[in-house]
């Protein structure tokens, strides 16, 4: 509670100790409030940073095509690299596997809607090469025999459906339908593969951390910072919400999105930096963390919708 409190106080004084410089014009005094929240809010977002970083320690967890990357800041230390997956390789197989399947379906989805203009006899030759070529590698793959099966079924049955769409000149809705069915049981496998490696690895790694921090656990931090929008299905999320335990969401577990395949665990910290502030000051203003959020404005939103439906509008 010392550390939120002094990491309260700080955010505070950046506030209110900000100055307001607006224009001569009317409109302009209102319209150069704005660039100036922004110029603050950065500021600030620096400081809460810095202060964060120096009182509490905190657990990024990111997505890398390898499986994911951990990542411990603590304070007054060099950040601490977890390691990669034993087997990262046989997990970025996988996920290429189950790609490959995914993206052809996507393509026959598309030539289904839209065969007028997308030209997608030449979209699957140009990739039935490709995922030829990937299957006669798979032999030379440093994985096991189970796994080089799965991969083989797979690619053929990926290759099958492409040989069949260009022979009949045509993509069938049900030819593609039974294709996608037709995966079903290989990507239970597959997933199964690539879920137990990084559950069993990255709770390994957290229980660890949990251990070095001790009594410093209590105000840890943890983001995660991926590419998938649906927090719900994310593992990473569930192994550190396993430690922190499922009330830790949304006060010291934060989940982001991200629009890149290479995040860094410095965005991961930055976002942090621009999200704690926010609910300091909801917490400061309306009495609660989220009530600026859900209850303050959903209230008000909520009576707006109500008195729009009982007006004359249809």
């Amino acid at each position: 509670m010392r550390h939120r409190c002094k990491l309260i106080l700080g955010f505070l004084s950046v506030i209110f100790v900000s100055s307001i410089f607006a224009s001569n014009l009317p409109e302009g005094a209102l319209q150069a409030l704005e660039p100036e929240m922004f110029t603050t809010m950065k500021a600030q977002a620096d400081i809460y940073q810095e202060q964060l970083l120096a009182a509490h320690p905190v657990i990024v967890a990111l997505f890398s095509p390898a499986g994911g990357q951990f990542v411990l800041y603590r304070p007054g230390q060099a950040p601490l690299i977890a390691p990669v997956l034993p087997q990262a390789q046989d997990y970025e197989f996988a996920t290429l596997v189950e790609h490959a399947a995914m993206s052809t379906y996507a393509v026959a989805i598309r030539g289904i809607n839209d065969s007028t203009h997308f030209d997608w006899q030449n979209q699957l030759q140009e990739y039935q090469k490709k995922i030829g070529a990937a299957d006669a590698s798979i032999n030379n793959l440093t994985v096991s025999s189970s796994e080089k099966i799965l991969f083989h079924r797979i690619l053929g049955k990926t290759n099958d459906f492409m040989t069949q769409s260009l022979k009949q000149n045509t993509l069938s809705p049900q030819n593609t339908a039974n294709y996608a069915d037709s995966l079903k049981p290989d990507f239970v496998r597959l997933s199964k593969l690539v879920i137990d490696a990084q559950v069993n690895h990255w709770m390994g790694v957290t229980a660890d951390w949990k251990k070095l921090l001790g009594k410093d656990w209590g105000h840890t931090y943890g983001v995660v910072l991926y590419i998938d929008t649906r927090p719900q299905n994310n593992i990473f999320l569930a192994v550190l919400a396993y430690y922190m335990g499922e009330s830790a969401v949304g006060k010291q577990l934060f989940y982001f999105t991200t629009q890149s395949y290479s995040p860094t665990a410095e965005q991961a910290i930055e976002q942090l930096a621009k999200t704690m502030p926010d609910k300091v000051l909801a917490n400061q203003v309306y009495g609660g963390y989220y009530l600026s959020y859900s209850q303050i404005l959903g209230q008000t939103a909520r009576a707006a919708m109500k008195a729009y439906s009982g007006s004359n509008h249809p």
